[in-house]
């Protein structure tokens, strides 16, 4: 149900490689926990990006780099309202300011713990403190 307004914000593009979803019956993208399930089992609307498959089975359930943490926010930040009309007609649970604490939660405790977060394919990098600069953490 949240495919095609998610590929319709992100103009047919996989969230995070940014490379255009094919819209075959087989590969419509999927639809990702941008903070992982595995993490925080709350579906809420704001958390949901389009990913192709490659992406999404790469991040499984790891935290994204700094640059899609920036891109998260940004469309958040710019289209979160309308994600929300969106997310009330389908009956989708939302909450932008919880759906950002619960965000910010999750990389600060991935900063403490050291953890490497995910880029790209198969590589995966430390976390350092520049995402607190995108989430306003202190």
């Amino acid at each position: 149900a949240f495919v095609e307004p998610l590929r319709d914000l992100q103009h047919g593009a996989c969230f995070y490689c940014e490379k255009a979803i094919r819209s075959s019956e087989q590969a419509k993208g999927v639809v990702d926990h941008f903070v992982p399930w595995s993490r925080y089992e709350v579906d809420f609307g704001h958390n949901f990006v389009l990913a192709d498959d490659r992406c999404n089975a790469a991040k499984s359930d790891t935290l994204a780099a700094v640059a899609h943490l920036e891109r998260w926010w940004r469309r958040n930040d710019d289209h979160g309202a309308q994600l929300g009309v969106v997310f009330d007609k389908k009956g989708l649970l939302h909450d932008l300011k919880a759906s950002t604490r619960i965000t910010r939660w999750a990389y600060e405790s991935a900063e403490h713990s050291k953890a490497q977060v995910w880029e790209s394919g198969k590589n995966f990098v430390s976390l350092g403190q520049e995402w607190r600069g995108i989430l306003g953490a202190a």
